[in-house]
């Protein structure tokens, strides 16, 4: 390359020393191949030395494409990084529009620090929701109320990771969100307009807007297995997971929600020519001092399923716990709470066709999410299978499945309203689920 890493930089990061073993050379030569700031990094063994041959990406990137989110809503990404940020550091910045979201971060990460084996990374997060599919009607004897709750949230992380051994890694992360409800609301007496129904603007009364604020400051501490033999295209390998998060007063989360908050999550790959088994697990609890009711979709301390990458013949966290508002003479509306208690499980077989990058899927996916632990009732789980086709193509992977649901946790009351029916026969998905 151009040599726009300095072989003092270099040095400085891999530590070669004199009597070093070949498997630490194989070390040094995985942690260069991570940094991504090299094209190859080639390490050849001649009897009692070695030597490693690296070659140098492009510094900059800066894509920008399609993307579909996770409720199946295109949008559009942008995103610029750059490799070589004061050595070996990466600093990146990404941003994501669609019809209803606007998301935009920025992170850094910069392994070795000072000379030491800890990565230090951080990120900066900010989204918000501009439109509410879903109101929240009041039916008042006098006047009636429409509520639009449009979420924003900012975040902002600090992490270390240690590798205390190949493939294993410890993380201890602080993390501050703000999470803020912008909330309109619309008076007016026009009773024909139940949910979903357009309010006539003459029968408006008034209206009016406030804003809720939860602050949240978790502490972190992770423990994570990783051996994939590809970093975003895996064929073998095993990706687990297990997290302990406290929300403390001290440092700054809000006084009813203090309390422990556990997930785990396991996903693992194995091939054997063009078959490919892949199986995927998932559980979470959270104990809050006590018990949330929450204040819209979506609370970020609670747990969802459903939707193209979990629970799969559903729309995008409508699993578990639900409220209904309204009445039958206007009509009803359903809300998706999440829960306290999550359990996940994913079986699939894929076969990968000679022609045009295709693959063919078939799976079964289960599971539940309850308001308590105290809930959880594991005879009680949504359960759907289905087949898939995929493309895995230049501009990526692309996931068409069709659901046959066989066990269906939703409400029978909303089945007798379609408009409140969750349950979908196909999903689209871009990119690979971990």
């Amino acid at each position: 390359g151009n040599e726009r890493i300095k072989t003092r930089r270099l040095d400085k990061f891999v530590q070669f020393k004199p009597g070093d073993s070949l498997s630490k050379l194989s070390n040094e030569q995985e942690q260069l191949i991570q940094t991504g700031a090299f094209r190859t990094v080639r390490l050849l063994n001649a009897g009692e030395s070695a030597k490693i041959e690296l070659e140098e990406q492009n510094r900059w990137d800066l894509d920008y494409g399609l993307n579909l989110n996770e409720k199946e809503q295109l949008g559009v990404v942008t995103q610029f990084r750059d490799k070589m940020f004061l050595g070996l550091n990466e600093l990146s910045a990404r941003g994501e529009w669609n019809e209803d979201n606007w998301q935009v971060s920025g992170q850094l990460r910069m392994p070795r620090i000072f000379g030491s084996p800890l990565t230090f990374y951080t990120l900066a997060q900010w989204d918000r929701t501009f439109i509410d599919e879903k109101p929240l009607d009041i039916i008042g004897a006098f006047s009636s109320e429409r509520h639009y709750v449009f979420p924003e949230n900012k975040k902002v992380l600090f992490e270390l990771s240690y590798p205390f051994k190949r493939h294993h890694e410890i993380k201890l992360g602080y993390e501050f969100r703000v999470n803020i409800n912008h909330e309109d609301v619309i008076y007016h007496d026009d009773f024909d307009a139940g949910p979903g129904k357009p309010i006539d603007e003459s029968r408006i009364l008034s209206r009016d807007s406030f804003t809720t604020t939860t602050d949240l400051a978790p502490i972190k501490l992770s423990y994570v297995y990783r051996n994939f033999d590809h970093k975003t295209n895996p064929r073998n390998g095993i990706l687990g997971s297990f997290s302990y998060e406290q929300y403390l007063k001290l440092l700054g989360s809000e006084n009813n929600i203090n309390g422990p908050r556990f997930s785990l999550n396991y996903t693992q790959f194995w091939s054997h020519g063009p078959w490919m088994w892949t199986q995927r697990y998932k559980a979470g609890v959270f104990f809050p001092q006590l018990h949330l009711e929450p204040a819209s979709e979506n609370d970020p301390l609670l747990f969802y399923l459903g939707g193209p990458s979990t629970l799969r013949g559903y729309d995008a966290n409508s699993i578990g716990p639900t409220r209904l508002t309204g009445d039958p003479f206007t009509g009803f509306q359903v809300e998706f709470l999440g829960g306290e208690a999550m359990v996940f499980g994913s079986q699939e077989l894929s076969y990968y066709l000679p022609w045009f990058d295709l693959g063919l899927s078939t799976f079964l996916d289960a599971g539940n999410v309850w308001s308590t632990y105290d809930d959880v009732d594991l005879n009680n789980l949504g359960l759907s299978t289905g087949l898939g086709l995929n493309w895995d193509g230049p501009i990526g992977y692309l996931r068409l499945d069709w659901i046959y649901r066989l066990d269906d946790p939703i409400d029978p009351f909303l089945i007798s309203d379609p408009t409140l029916d969750p349950r979908r026969n196909f999903h689209i998905r871009f990119g690979r689920v971990f």
